[in-house]
């Protein structure tokens, strides 16, 4: 029986007697950055409804073209620092090395973006946490989107998506097509998840059985955040044991072992994953599952069973240059749900298909295959 990525969760809440060697960790982001030879800046974006993003800007002392200006969306409680895994190999580095102005969201409810101009984050039952994929789309993406092109002056910018990323990138086309046409000149989409109703990953499979009672705990808590002390604990244990942290790892992200990363080097990126969000999101990914199709998250679902579906029929008229990233490995982008979605599309043309073999949901990010594999087939895609 596989061993799923909620021990180390489990792990990360109960365990607390384990030697831990990190407190450089809570600042190590911004560190590493500069060590890389780069610098991060953090600018504030708040939204129409008033939760504070903390958008990511990696510079160097290169001049850019504001005709080559990169915005890159994280997925499923992830921050901006998951993209940061393979030292100067890493993906924003090496697209700034060729150019590119790169700008990295990080959500509502992840740990770099926790603020709001009047509810507080800290209070866990408190309205902070009202919201689903949903205001991801309607508010947070438009949002950054304008944000970026105010500040570069970018008529359009490209966007690279992974996992959730890609999902929202989905539901914002279908919810308003004409803003991302108008917005968006290329889009890639790697770790693909336009839906899961092919998937059988096994902590989806585990939410819709325990669907009510997650319902029944949001009056105590409706976040699922992680205090520096469960941080640290969960970086240690993959530092100390890296080979319960690949068994977990692999069994989580792939269906069958890919061997493609170093799990000794990732414990740094443990530290901040999981970045945090609101149980409502955790439901809404549950009642896509059910549905098998992209909805709009219903608060009453348990209740009647209803949901109200994006609108599938405008992928068939997309409109925009996409390089869109399928594989044969991933427990959580399915390599048929990718398929339906490709087949969708009636202007082939717009779409070119990355085909990455033997690999799962978190070797894009961490396997020092995905230069050759992925990375480059993205710097070809940009250039034509």
């Amino acid at each position: 029986m596989k061993v799923s990525f909620l021990i180390l969760l489990i792990f990360q809440i109960l365990f607390f007697t384990i030697s831990i060697e990190t407190d450089e960790l809570e600042y190590y982001y911004k560190d590493y950055i500069k060590s890389q030879g780069y610098k991060l800046e953090e600018h504030e974006v708040i939204t129409e409804d008033g939760y504070i993003l903390n958008l990511w800007h990696i510079v160097k002392n290169l001049s850019f073209d504001k005709n080559k200006v990169i915005f890159i969306q994280p997925g499923f409680m992830c921050s901006s620092w998951v993209f940061f895994q393979l030292g100067k190999n890493s993906l924003p580095f090496l697209l700034i090395e060729k150019g590119y102005d790169v700008w990295i969201a990080n959500n509502r409810g992840t740990l770099f973006s926790m603020e709001h101009i009047s509810k507080n984050s800290e209070e866990l039952n408190g309205d902070y946490w009202d919201f689903s994929m949903d205001e991801n789309v309607i508010y947070d993406l438009p949002a950054n989107i304008d944000y970026i092109k105010q500040t570069t002056g970018a008529k359009k910018i490209n966007y690279i998506g992974h996992s959730q990323g890609t999902t929202i990138f989905y539901m914002l086309y279908m919810h308003d097509p004409s803003y991302v046409e108008s917005s968006i000149n290329k889009y890639i989409s790697l770790g693909t998840v336009p839906n899961i109703a092919h998937t059988n990953y096994l902590p989806i499979q585990m939410l819709d059985k325990v669907y009510g009672l997650l319902e029944m705990a949001q009056p105590f808590t409706k976040a699922i955040v992680f205090n520096p002390t469960q941080r640290k604990i969960l970086s240690s244990i993959c530092k100390n044991q890296p080979n319960l942290c690949r068994t977990a790892f692999e069994a989580a992200a792939s269906l069958s072992p890919t061997n493609r990363i170093k799990y000794e080097t990732v414990y740094p990126f443990l530290y901040y994953y999981p970045a945090g969000t609101s149980s409502d999101t955790m439901l809404h990914w549950s009642q896509i599952h059910q549905e098998k199709k992209l909805v709009y998250f219903n608060p009453e679902y348990n209740s009647n069973k209803e949901a109200k579906e994006y609108d599938i029929s405008v992928i068939k008229n997309w409109k925009i240059k996409a390089l869109i990233q399928r594989s044969d490995c991933d427990t959580f982008s399915s390599y048929d749900d990718v398929t339906d979605l490709y087949d969708t599309i009636e202007k082939k043309s717009y779409i070119k298909l990355l085909d990455t073999k033997l690999y799962g949901h978190t070797d894009d990010l961490c396997a020092e295959s995905a230069i050759n594999d992925v990375y480059i087939p993205i710097f070809d895609f940009l250039e034509e």
